[in-house]
């Protein structure tokens, strides 16, 4: 009878979790297809930080989700509603260009996520930590009972790494809002220095792009004598002034990457937003760039700061860098977008490059309220290093410049000469190709000269400030006050106020 009572108690326990069950399914359908109908089909998959711009990942969607979008931007734009097979027949043509991932929690796999898994010696130790928190302790089998502790730690450490993630995100569409919202107000007629401090602020992505689609010069078509050309890859800095300028900087091959040439970039940048403000810069600056040590994250960049605030050119600056992951923010997804459009173009030399990503950034509708859209060649840099080692302050806990690569092309230079001829010769490359390949070897490409003088380093913050509003200074005296007169719309002059002066003639 105890058998017989427990075995019912069980088959009733179950099926009360099979009904709940069945209705947290039920009830997440339907807030699945609410969430489907009711927001825009662009605004559907946008995340914290993402933004409304070109995205190389759509996130965790299904194709259901996706076949309700369809139907309801075909409603929206009077085409004809396509059924569900013929949807799933266009999904099947286009797998080149969309992947599904086989679990719906499922993302890019990075060191954080796969380094817990390989310590505790188990690739399997993330649902063991699930487990150990669902079921109640004396249900849990022995084995379990001896990865609680591991396991436990590290699925608190997994869920503290995702939370990581979506606060970089949300901190940077937060930045992104007051950005835009400065540009809004400016456009509208706002002077900057009316604008609330709080809500003067700019924010400013940097990131290097992959350069494997980079190496130059780049052909549809490969032969044998191509294939033996030593290419050099070039490089490409993306730089984005939320709502005031989009700008890719490419760099020939023998151009150092380190700090100077990151700040060279930013300074470049900020003349932009500076003329884009009316010859004014924000009281608050922020930078977002990577985590490299190397180039972004070190003492030289915090000295260029430091003498910005000691200048008064800025006011407050802030380095913002994300966690290391997966986070794929606005940039990457611009940067996805740019390596795709370049792989199926051709370019010769590198001012070829600049003008496909100068095309690209023309025709794309990411921010469009920036005034600047383009690309420019970053051959010559101002000395930054010995414009901030003026300030002479060395901090600790910081990665300095390392030492630079020795280029080893330098070394078969004669070697790379030889073999551009020959592809010439063989027709495998034209003539620009070769022009740059040995002007490369031998060190003789034509540069492109740097700005002659950075106008933003003439903003004076203490100055723009003494320029008060005039709802903020003190009022005038009495006799310095007069009335401005002004005439009626039908063009009669208005009668004289309590505080005219009626023996003065009114203006005609």
């Amino acid at each position: 009878q105890q058998q017989s009572a427990a075995r019912s108690g069980s088959s009733s326990s179950s099926d009360v979790d099979a009904a709940e069950d069945a209705e947290a399914r039920a009830v997440a359908s339907c807030s699945l297809q609410c969430c489907c109908l009711l927001e825009a089909p662009e605004k559907v998959l946008t995340g914290p930080g993402v933004g409304a711009g070109a995205r190389r990942y759509l996130g965790v969607a299904r194709p259901s989700m996706m076949f309700l979008w369809l139907q309801q931007w075909a409603r929206e734009n009077s085409h004809p509603v396509p059924s569900f097979t013929t949807f799933c027949r266009a999904v099947r043509e286009c797998r080149g260009w969309l992947k599904f991932r086989k679990n719906a929690g499922e993302h890019a796999v990075c060191d954080t996520c796969w380094l817990p898994g390989c310590t505790a010696g188990s690739v399997h130790v993330l649902p063991i930590a699930v487990s150990v928190h669902v079921l109640p302790i004396d249900q849990r089998p022995q084995e379990l009972q001896a990865k609680a502790p591991a396991a436990s730690q590290t699925l608190d450490d997994y869920i503290r790494h995702l939370m990581l993630q979506w606060q970089d995100r949300e901190a940077d569409l937060r930045w992104a809002a007051l950005s835009v919202q400065l540009r809004t107000s400016l456009r509208m007629g706002v002077r900057l220095r009316d604008i609330q401090r709080s809500l003067s602020v700019v924010l400013i992505r940097a990131d290097g792009l992959d350069q494997a689609k980079h190496k130059c010069p780049r052909s549809m078509t490969k032969t044998h004598g191509f294939e033996a050309l030593l290419r050099p890859s070039l490089s490409v800095l993306m730089l984005w002034a939320q709502g005031h300028a989009l700008a890719f900087e490419i760099k020939d091959a023998d151009v150092y990457k380190n700090t100077n040439s990151n700040v060279e970039g930013i300074s470049r940048l900020l003349d932009k937003v500076y003329n884009n403000c009316n010859q004014a810069l924000p009281v608050h600056i922020c930078i977002v760039q990577d985590n490299c040590s190397r180039d972004c994250k070190n003492g030289l960049l915090l000295s260029w700061c430091v003498k910005l605030h000691l200048l008064q050119v800025c006011e407050r600056i802030s380095l913002q860098y994300p966690s290391k992951g997966h986070t794929h923010g606005p940039l990457d997804g611009l940067g996805g977008q740019a390596v795709t459009k370049c792989s199926a173009c051709e370019f010769s030399d590198a001012d070829s490059l600049v003008g496909i990503y100068d095309g690209f950034l023309q025709q794309s509708t990411v921010d469009g309220g920036a005034s600047f859209r383009g690309a420019w060649k970053g051959d010559e840099q101002a000395n930054w290093q010995s414009w901030w080692e003026e300030v002479g302050l060395v901090f600790s806990n910081l990665f300095e410049i390392t030492t630079l690569k020795d280029l080893g092309y330098l070394q078969d230079r004669d070697k790379v000469v030889a073999k551009a001829l020959q592809a010439h010769r063989e027709g495998c490359i034209n003539d620009a190709a070769r022009d740059f390949l040995v002007g490369w070897a031998k060190g003789t490409l034509r540069r492109h000269p740097r700005p002659a003088q950075y106008e933003f380093l003439n903003h004076n913050r203490h100055a723009f400030d003494a320029l008060a509003p005039a709802a903020a200074r003190a009022p005038l005296a009495p006799e310095e006050y007069r009335p401005i007169h002004v005439q009626a719309d039908g063009g009669g002059n208005l009668p004289p106020g309590p505080e005219d002066d009626e023996a003065d003639e009114l203006p005609e």
